[in-house]
């Protein structure tokens, strides 16, 4: 990544952090990725991840098994009233 570590929203300060993320996938639902690179806001939250780490992401979903599985509940805010 980059040595540019301010946020490109609010213009703040930028730091290096490992972070866990849940992203959607069209056959199983959602999947979550923990110790992930990334560029983060201190003031806004903004996440930047570098060309390097996408494509990561990427090849671990096609080239690896998950290491592991979670039941994850789902509740449907149409069903639950005001």
């Amino acid at each position: 990544m980059p040595g540019n570590l301010s946020c490109s929203i609010c213009g703040a300060q930028c730091e290096m952090r490992q972070i866990t993320i849940a992203m959607p996938r069209a056959d199983d639902g959602m999947a979550v990725f923990r110790n992930v690179p990334a560029e983060v806001c201190l003031d806004c939250g903004e996440t930047r991840f570098s060309l390097n780490t996408t494509g990561r992401i990427i090849a671990v979903v096609r080239e690896r098994a998950p290491d592991e599985m979670a039941v994850v509940p789902v509740y449907d805010m149409l069903k639950a009233g005001r």
